[in-house]
This record gives C-alpha cells, sequence and structure tokens, in this order.
C-alpha cells in the first residue's frame, strides 16, 4: 500500500478557504476594503490572505489602481477555478446538511424591514422553484430583533443588517449593502450628495430609536458626520414605511436605509448614492447547525452578491435631478 502523500493534495495545504474567499470577494467587489466588509473581516486580514495566497501560488492576482484591485492576467485565468473551488464546497456543506434533515418540510426565515422589497421576493421565487416541497414562513422582525428571534429558535435562520456578535449566534457574511440617501425632490436640492449633507443642518434624520440597534444607530450617524453634519435625530417607526414617512415626503426630515428598504416611495420622494463606502454589512445569522435549504439559500444569496449587488442599484444625484425636471 502507497502511503506517500499524494503530491497534489500535499501542496494545496499551502492554500486556505479563507484566502480563496477573499481573492473572489476582492476581485468581485473591487475593493479590498469591501471585500473586507462583505467577509466580516478586517482590512489588513483580507489583505494579508491575498499576499498569502498570491505568495503560495507564486503570482500576482490583482494590480493595485486608486485604491481599486484589478485582476492580473493571471488572476482572470484564476478567477474561475476560485469560483468552482467556492462551488463545490458550498455542494459538500449541503450534501453533509442534507443527511442531518432529509426531509425537511418547512423553512422559517427572519427578516428586517430593509430586506423585504427586494431580497425576500428573489429568495421566495428561488425556493419556490427549487424546493417546491418546502413551505416557506417569512418573519418580519423589527430593526434589530431578528437575532433575539433566532435565538429564541422561533426562526431557521435570520437575514439582518449590521448583525451583532451575541453568545450563541453565529453568522455568514453576505454582501456590504449600499446605503442610499432618502428625502424628497426639494429637500433633496440643500444637499450635495455623496459628499456633503450639511445643508441638512437644520433638517431631521428620521431614524429608529438609538437602543433598538445602537451599532447600526451610530454608523449612519458616522456617514452623516464623515458628510459634515452632525444631524439632528428624529425618532420614528423602523422603517420609512411606518407612520412618520410623511416628514420625508413634506421634505421635514430625511433618512438614510439600505437600498431595498428604498423601493415603493411615494412620487414626492426620491434616493440617492452616498458612494461607495456608505455601506452596512448584510448577513444571515443563525445558531446550531444549518438545514440543507438553509445553507443553500444562504449560498445563492453570496453568489448572487459576488455577481451583481442583491439590492436595487442606487441612482446618482444627476440622474435624480432629470427625473425632477421632468415631473
Amino acid at each position: 500500500m502507497n502511503t506517500e502523500p499524494d503530491p497534489v493534495i500535499f501542496d494545496a495545504l499551502a492554500v486556505t478557504f479563507k484566502q480563496i474567499e477573499a481573492f473572489y470577494a476582492s476581485a468581485t467587489l473591487g475593493t479590498i476594503s469591501a471585500a473586507a466588509q462583505m467577509l466580516q473581516r478586517s482590512q489588513p486580514t483580507v489583505s494579508r490572505e491575498i499576499q498569502l495566497l498570491e505568495k503560495a501560488l507564486n503570482v500576482r492576482l490583482f494590480q493595485r489602481v486608486q485604491g481599486r484591485v484589478r485582476l492580473t492576467e493571471e488572476g482572470k485565468t484564476l478567477i474561475a477555478n476560485a469560483r468552482e473551488v467556492l462551488r463545490v464546497a458550498h455542494s459538500f456543506a449541503a450534501s453533509a446538511a442534507a443527511l442531518s434533515f432529509p426531509n425537511q418540510q418547512a423553512l422559517r426565515i427572519a427578516c428586517s424591514p430593509s430586506i423585504v422589497n427586494k431580497i425576500m421576493p428573489k429568495i421566495l421565487q428561488y425556493i419556490e422553484r427549487k424546493f417546491p416541497t418546502v413551505s416557506t414562513e417569512i418573519i418580519e422582525a423589527d430593526t434589530g430583533a431578528v437575532e433575539k428571534i433566532v435565538l429564541n429558535q422561533q426562526a431557521d435562520f435570520g437575514l439582518c443588517h449590521v448583525p451583532r456578535s451575541i453568545d450563541g449566534l453565529q453568522m455568514v457574511p453576505i454582501q456590504a449593502d449600499p446605503l442610499v440617501l432618502v428625502a424628497s425632490y426639494d429637500a433633496m436640492k440643500k444637499v450635495n450628495p455623496p459628499h456633503d449633507l450639511s445643508g441638512f443642518e437644520r433638517v431631521p434624520l428620521l431614524s429608529w430609536p438609538e437602543n433598538k440597534h445602537p451599532e447600526y444607530f451610530q454608523l449612519i450617524r458616522q456617514i452623516c458626520i464623515q458628510r459634515h453634519l452632525d444631524p439632528l435625530i428624529l425618532t420614528g417607526t423602523d422603517h420609512i414605511s411606518g407612520s412618520k414617512r410623511y416628514l420625508l415626503s413634506e421634505g421635514r426630515a430625511f433618512s438614510i436605509v439600505p437600498s431595498d428598504a428604498a423601493q415603493n416611495l411615494d412620487a414626492h420622494v426620491t434616493y440617492t448614492s452616498l458612494g461607495a463606502h456608505a455601506t452596512a454589512p448584510l448577513a444571515a445569522v443563525y445558531t446550531g447547525r444549518l438545514t440543507a435549504t438553509a445553507l443553500e439559500i444562504i449560498h445563492v444569496l453570496r453568489q448572487w452578491a459576488t455577481t451583481h449587488s442583491l439590492s436595487a442599484p442606487a441612482p446618482s444625484s444627476s440622474e435624480n435631478t432629470s427625473k425632477h425636471l421632468r415631473k
């Protein structure tokens, strides 16, 4: 019997799954910082993983140009292989999950209000096509409540922005979700997005109460401060379709939300991009072991995120201006 290690397997040990994830996420998102946010790792960690991968493969994978990364010819050749490695790894995990949960007939997914407009319909369509015998229950939760629902085992997994690190809760990063500025057409004329919101000095930010989700609340506030505005805060319901939505329509408040949450606005309200660095991490959270169906859905979400943003693209401020002139 041959006891010598397979040289192919032995050599491959120098390459890790996290390195391949870092390479693929950076290539598809275009920046190390965006990849780090999506993978929920620090930017230096992702940079180091790519450097180690380049060293192990003895090739240069990226050119770095003005804060962005572009695939070298070698990188372009290897990106398809990286995608296949991630696909096979998912298939392996899904097969193992199927052995543990062979007859799942129901799936419960908790989600926050910012996800229901576009992401959840895509998920439901996929489940209907791929798992026609599985019934799905969508549990819409207030901002900051998804983690508690999952911890209480009221859902198989949850989808939320800015997930919190809580004992017993595991998470899988999906994407860095773009945040957008929401205001009336008239109010939007007071500011110069994406870099300057100082014109909203007397216009309050409509937000959920800070104690609902302090980390998310502070993320939104810091985005304003980075754009020359320490905002007045007006607390309202957990989403912009709530009872104080009229304040947006009347130009008496503005909001900053994931682009998916900005869909289905009324005719007096618009939204615009706040730039590539204004994002909120979107992740799946769960406890224990994921079922095969849940694992498949999370993997597909990550695939969708790396090929194109799951959320609706934010129009530029110039597009908003032309829309306003046509009204």
